[in-house]
């Protein structure tokens, strides 16, 4: 779900140096934690709607209801 750079920050497990770069680069610019964030809302409003989730949900409870 995170893409690395477009909507958030991947880093590798147990690197505390990889993390604190990528928190600092969020600290140090405003205008990229907006887009990080913008861009984090727009995929999840794509891909996360109401139907989408409902269907989901009725598919889980008929695998296993039959």
């Amino acid at each position: 779900i995170i893409e690395d750079g477009k909507n958030g920050f991947l880093y590798s497990w147990g690197n505390v140096e990889d993390l604190a770069s990528k928190m600092r680069a969020c600290i140090v610019s405003k205008t990229l934690l907006n887009q990080l964030a913008l861009n984090g809302k727009t995929m999840a409003s794509q891909r996360f709607t109401s139907i989408q989730n409902s269907d989901a949900i009725f598919d889980i409870y008929g695998r296993y209801l039959n």
